[in-house]
């Protein structure tokens, strides 16, 4: 390609072919070393003939290509958009672009990924193969600027003879979510011998050739044809409030999937078993005693220290929406992406994720909770009665469900605090002026270096209730005692202080003790003197706007829950977390409170699923009540949410949003889905009107259509 054909060469608009269906193409076959040339009379071609559609195809993969301007008056969503790339050798992006080189046989095919992985969001590979006819997805969300588009160059040739560059830019358009799972399968029966009538006769209708990438698709959804539909159908509103009403949801990701789950619960339901069950797959079985009524469902935050490499791995494939729709957020520094895929990862143990500070695991662990939020209630239309928060996660629960506004104006802050960098955590300064640090060692061993090393601090889980390890530190220590218990559970607590100390409780005590990864004063004496500073600190701006009005908030640190409707409500909040942070956090309490205001669902909203875990080990007296998680380590993150949403529906919540992803490619091209744009990435729309035909211009390899060598020969 000459520079003077470069430099008159017009930027083309990139789309995956099902983006437009029933329009007028002209075929251009390519052979493994014609891709240049192809791409050249292309271009010359939509120049001469603006309104043509040239579909490029090379084996079973294909692409289509229009004049870029030509496509943004016709308003059509581009899927990549294709620039010729001439950076002068040596000379330095000043953007953050990524490159990948090829030689010309796989060109087209990198030209094809690449598209995918822009039409994704999702990082491209590293590495293509030959035998590779569907895209590779990473799984990796393709973080960018706020505002900015992802841009990749695509270098073709090898050593000297770099023949082309082309820069390939994100469009418009997105790739159709991934559906959650292939079956999903609601029953519902007013006698648990009915329910299980129903999943054998489901058997017998071989539901699996009838319902098969149907998913998330009632049994109410079976076609007419099948003689059975009326036996088969839930009660109209599985939601519905009564109080005989057995449930079930199945959910299975293959054939064979599906038949185990349909065994297994049908052989708990024929045990007249009465406890409410959940398969390690996701399918749920709910007896009416475990049912529960709006106004029952609360979210609850976790705190500092629970992210994980690969929390949200691969869920902008689930949910591409709402990571395009949060484009003008910085996602990357949210979730603190960078410094978690330079972690551990996942899979391994807690104690080698030290690696991230307080201030970046409590920006990650708000980021994730805010993520889970958006799906849930954006994506589910699932919105919580009660909210609740387990130490930090106070701070999760004010940002996610959309109390504060900007949350994310915190993230600098936080990260930046000496608050959380020096005197909660790191040389732990609060402690040292607890403890009298400087003095006694300034004038007990005239040490100015140790001045500035950290305290023996040691944190630790121990597997006991916290009225026997208090009365066992009252028992060996006395004012000189520096340990404290900072947070009880149930049946177990959290030491903090000198680690000498500690060891010596430990071993007096004959428990199993968990040290923390994360050292951190929070919730001790030491943190005391700081809580003007943190009140100040969280003195946020309220939303003018709240979607959740009617939603009762609970802090750890306050008696009375809290409305959005309080006056000063911003005040309110920066002082219950300053007195949250401050003071020992007494979580059995908390949930307490939450459970005699009617909540009945506790569904962990965060990384990981520690305070379910803590909850689902817990016989509570109160009533029955589900704790619930939708992220757990080492977990694909979809199918934490997939198993939360199966139990909350066999539970009997109503989800308002069709629980339903299209499984045929549905792309933004469809004439319904499209809106007014201000943006000049928006591209032509085609007559969808036009007859489904081609034109094959090229028939063998080497041999040029007669129309484009028209078009050279001018």
């Amino acid at each position: 390609m000459t520079p003077a054909a470069a430099n008159s060469v017009i930027p083309i608009a990139v789309l995956i072919p099902e983006a437009l269906k029933q329009v007028h193409t002209v075929e251009l076959l390519l052979s493994a070393e014609s891709f240049i040339s192809a791409l050249v009379q292309a271009q010359q071609y939509l120049q001469e003939k603006p309104d043509a559609t040239i579909a490029l195809t090379q084996g079973e993969r294909r692409l289509l290509l229009l004049d870029a301007r030509q496509a943004m008056r016709g308003r059509i969503h581009p899927h990549a958009r294709l620039y010729p790339h001439h950076g002068k050798e040596g000379e330095k992006d000043s953007s953050d672009k990524l490159s990948r080189e090829s030689d010309e046989s796989q060109a087209f095919h990198w030209l094809w990924q690449v598209c995918h992985s822009l039409a994704a969001r999702d990082l491209p590979p590293e590495n293509i193969s030959s035998q590779d006819n569907s895209a590779k997805f990473s799984g990796d969300y393709w973080f960018c600027e706020p505002e900015k588009r992802r841009e990749l160059t695509l270098i073709i040739g090898s050593g000297k003879n770099k023949e082309v560059s082309l820069l390939l830019a994100q469009g418009s358009a997105l790739l159709p979510p991934k559906p959650l799972t292939q079956y999903w399968l609601e029953f519902s029966a007013d006698s648990a011998a009915k329910l299980a009538e129903k999943l054998k006769l489901a058997e017998k209708l071989s539901l699996a050739d009838k319902l098969k990438y149907e998913s998330l698709t009632s049994v109410s959804d079976l076609s007419e044809g099948s003689g059975r539909k009326q036996e088969l159908t839930p009660t109209p509103d599985p939601t519905q409030d009564r109080p005989d009403t057995y449930r079930l949801v199945l959910v299975a990701d293959s054939d064979s999937r599906l038949e185990s789950e349909r065994q297994a619960l049908l052989s708990h339901i024929e045990s007249r078993s009465t406890a409410w069950m959940q398969s390690p797959h996701g399918s749920c079985y709910c007896p009416p005693h475990h049912s529960v009524k709006p106004g029952e469902l609360a979210f609850i935050y976790p705190g500092v220290g629970t992210v994980w490499p690969g929390m949200f791995k691969g869920l902008h494939l689930y949910f591409p929406s709402l990571f395009e729709d949060s484009k003008h957020l910085p996602l990357a520094n949210m979730l603190q992406s960078e410094q978690l895929r330079r972690a551990p990862q996942a899979g391994r143990s807690k104690h080698e994720m030290t690696d991230l500070s307080l201030a970046q695991q409590a920006v990650a662990g708000v980021g994730q909770s805010w993520l889970l939020t958006q799906i849930l209630t954006r994506e589910f239309n699932l919105k919580p009665d009660m909210a609740l928060g387990y130490s930090m996660g106070e701070i999760s629960m004010w940002a996610a469900l959309g109390v504060w506004r900007n949350p994310e104006t915190l993230i600098a802050p936080t990260l930046n605090s000496p608050i959380f960098n020096r005197e909660l955590s790191g040389s732990l300064n609060a402690v040292k002026d607890l403890w009298q640090w400087q003095r006694q060692n300034a004038q007990a061993q005239g040490l100015e270096a140790q001045i500035q090393q950290s305290p023996d601090w040691g944190c630790f889980m121990l597997r006991a209730e916290s009225e026997q390890v208090q009365q066992q530190i009252d028992t060996l220590f006395d004012s000189r005692c520096r340990l404290y218990i900072p947070v009880r559970h149930f049946d177990s607590c959290i030491l903090a202080g000198d680690n000498t100390q500690a060891l010596s409780v430990i071993n007096a005590l004959g428990c199993t003790a968990i040290p923390s990864p994360l050292i951190t004063a929070m919730h001790t004496p030491a943190t005391w003197h700081l809580h003007d500073q943190l009140q100040a600190f969280y003195h946020r701006e309220i939303a003018s706007q709240s979607k959740l009005d009617n939603c009762v908030f609970f802090s750890a640190s306050q008696p009375q829950p809290l409305l959005t409707s309080i006056p000063d409500l911003s005040r309110h909040i920066a002082t219950s977390i300053a007195d949250t942070l401050c003071a020992p956090l007494n979580f059995p309490a908390l949930i307490s409170r939450a459970v005699k205001q009617g909540a009945r669902v506790l569904l962990e909203v965060g990384a990981d699923r520690q305070l379910s875990s803590l909850l689902g080990k817990q016989q509570l007296s109160w009533h029955p009540v589900a704790s619930l998680a939708c992220n757990s380590k080492g977990a694909a993150p979809h199918t934490g949410l997939l198993k939360a949403i199966a139990a909350l529906r066999a539970l009997g919540l109503e989800l308002d949003k069709p629980l339903a992803y299209a499984p045929e490619n549905q792309h933004t091209n469809d004439q319904k889905n499209i809106e007014p744009v201000e943006t000049s990435d928006w591209l032509p729309n085609t007559n969808s009107s036009a007859a489904n035909t081609s034109e094959p211009l090229v028939t063998q390899s080497g041999q040029e259509p007669q129309e484009i060598q028209h078009v050279i020969s001018r």
